[in-house]
């Protein structure tokens, strides 16, 4: 598939590049529109194209781009929120690009939109995107460089771009991916079974031949919703194993200490039990009180007991009912200590249709140290005021940290104040959506939009292009010199016979102008032949001799015939045999390559001996004889 694509882009592109080498009489625009309501900007000065608006890019934007002239100075791409999709080969081989930073609002990326960008090492990508097809960043800097993978597969962000063909038998996606894209694992046939987290949401084509088993962390109905392309044979031939009561995982979602307050907060990210018991472990550390712990909904605290404490073993156990994913459990202590870790495992849980199902402790979190018992006050950041947060201890002592860049402008799309034309500038405005910053700039004079009407070059006239501009500008230009006389085919004009000579003229085949005339030399033919009358003896053979004439280098063919074969006859080499007494007519003819024929008639008269008169008329011969 994918060596298919690319020969198919590479004569594309050839084309392309033959039709960009005719050189322009305009400058670039460092603006325009690449979609019915985007909007794209170049900073000659940064190097930095920006992509702004609303919707889609225009489909085949690279074989129409509006800033092919700067692709070899574009050295950073910022996709802004409200972009929906970046187009195929978008920003194909642009080897000066180093940094792309695609928006929140992009849901796909198409075909090599980035492939061959040999410097882009810095790419950011948000979770919103649900989609990236085949090769969207073979070829760039950060898909070179191995440094980049993890056992083999690469990621950007929290979407799995390639894998290695010689990753086998087993392989597990990290946790928190969201997107595996198209022919990620293309060629790895030893890839037997796979491990898919539930936060995915969408698969690429995998191609992967010997994929037997698919586990996917999540439940069936969820699996019907994860989007998967067409022809994914490796995922709809295999195996998929759901989530079974033993894959239970808890995460701490938030583990904070206050003076000596401690607050965890457990999430149960997979799993469905009718009852868990949490097993808190704390290393060191002294459990003087344990408050009450829930998992909670929005329909309210699901919770069985109290929790207990065991503060000589350090261990304090949580019940709790109506196990999903998606709750919390919360559970505060009271501790005394300067260090501890902090370890938290399911025991004694009983699932859905199973009892007693055993998980081993897969958590483990730490905090250390009795410090100042701050607060924090936040102060978000606006458009050009960086954001920070205060930290107050009663004791007074206080700091500031946790700094957030500006937000910087949120600009809408430009509109239109004056339209540019060919021969004056225009204007046009954009506003913040969070202040009152306005800014205004100059539409360029919009370049001459020449339509060519070519005057092709005739024998002896020389070619042209004229161009002409709605506006009225005119221009001629690309002269081709006359394309001289090119001679067709010849043709007979008056044919040669065996008599007389012919004529031939040899034309020009594009204005039909006669560039030679020859003569055709007459052919030959056979002009006479002549053969001798004959006297023979009965049943005696005699060859004939004729004589013909014949113009020099003609072919011919000699025939014979007798008008009474029962008197003489005669083979095709002209012998002659008397048959029987009497008279026959053998005649000659002479026939030659081109048709052209002459003959002759030889009379044979054939008689008896006075001998072969005995043998007739006394031995009765004339029965036998």
């Amino acid at each position: 598939m994918k060596t298919r694509f690319n020969k198919i882009l590479s004569v594309l592109l050839v084309l392309i590049m033959l039709v960009s080498a005719v050189p322009l009489t305009v400058s670039a625009a460092t603006s325009g529109m690449c979609g019915d309501n985007l909007y794209w900007s170049f900073d000659e000065a940064t190097g930095e194209l920006t992509i702004s608006g609303e919707g889609e890019m225009i489909e085949d934007v690279y074989y129409n781009c509006p800033w092919q002239d700067y692709k070899q100075d574009i050295k950073s791409v910022v996709i802004e929120d409200g972009v929906t999709c970046i187009d195929a080969v978008a920003f194909y081989y642009y080897r000066s690009l180093s940094s792309v930073t695609i928006g929140n609002s992009v849901t796909r990326i198409k075909p090599s939109a980035f492939e061959g960008c040999s410097s882009l090492i810095d790419i950011t990508i948000s979770d919103s995107v649900t989609h990236i097809d085949e090769d969207v960043f073979a070829g760039t800097g950060y898909y070179n460089n191995d440094l980049n993978r993890e056992n083999g597969v690469l990621y950007i962000g929290n979407h799995l771009i390639d894998a290695k063909d010689t990753i086998s038998g087993s392989f597990k996606i990290k946790n928190g991916t969201k997107c595996i894209a198209e022919s990620a694992f293309y060629n790895c046939d030893n890839l037997t079974s796979l491990y898919v987290p539930g936060s995915v949401t969408s698969i690429g084509w995998l191609g992967c031949e010997n994929l037997a088993d698919v586990y996917y962390d999540g439940t069936e109905e969820k699996w019907k919703n994860v989007e998967k392309s067409g022809g994914n044979n490796s995922v709809f031939n295999a195996d998929i194993h759901f989530l079974t009561e033993e894959d239970v995982e808890l995460n701490v979602t938030q583990l904070n200490k206050d003076g000596n307050i401690i607050t965890a907060a457990i999430d149960l990210t997979s799993g469905t039990f009718n009852s868990i018991d949490l097993a808190f472990e704390m290393n060191g550390l002294v459990c003087r009180s344990i408050e009450k712990g829930a998992f909670a909904e929005e329909s309210g605290v699901l919770f069985a007991s109290n929790p207990a404490s065991n503060a000589n073993n350090n261990i304090a156990i949580a019940s709790f009912d109506g196990i999903t994913p998606g709750n919390l459990a919360v559970v505060t202590l009271e501790v005394i200590d300067d260090s501890y870790s902090f370890n938290v495992k399911a025991t004694d849980c009983e699932a859905v249709g199973d009892e007693n199902v055993k998980v081993e402790p897969i958590i483990t979190s730490s905090v250390s140290g009795f410090e100042h018992r701050y607060s924090s006050v936040v102060t978000d950041p606006t458009c050009e005021d960086e954001g920070y947060t205060t930290y107050t201890c009663p004791c007074d002592e206080t700091y500031v940290d946790d700094y957030v860049d500006p937000l910087g402008h949120d600009m809408g799309g430009w509109e239109e104040i004056t339209p540019a034309t060919c021969t004056e500038t225009g204007e046009e405005t954009r506003g913040c959506s969070r202040c009152k910053y306005t800014e205004t700039r100059e539409i360029p004079v919009i370049p001459h939009s020449h339509k060519a009407v070519v005057t092709p070059p005739t024998c002896t006239e020389q070619g042209y292009t004229t161009y002409t501009c709605s506006c009225g500008d005119t221009y001629i230009a690309d002269y081709v010199v006359e394309a001289g006389h090119t001679p067709g085919e010849w043709v007979v004009t008056v044919p040669a016979t065996s008599l007389t000579d012919g004529t031939k003229v040899l034309k020009c085949s594009v204005c039909t102008t006669v560039l030679d005339t020859q003569s055709i030399s007459r052919f030959g033919s056979v002009n006479s032949v002549s053969i001798d009358n004959l006297s023979m003896q009965y049943k005696t053979s005699l060859a004939l001799t004729p004589a013909i004439t014949v113009d020099s280098g003609v072919e011919y063919a000699v025939a014979y015939s007798s008008s009474d074969t029962s008197v003489a006859t005669v083979d095709e080499n002209g012998n002659v045999y008397a048959a029987g007494k009497g008279t026959a007519e053998i005649t000659c003819t002479v026939t030659d390559e081109y048709g052209n024929v002459a003959s002759d008639t030889a009379t044979v008269e054939v008689k008896y001996v006075w001998w072969q008169w005995i043998i007739v008329i006394l031995l009765f011969g004339w029965i036998w004889y």
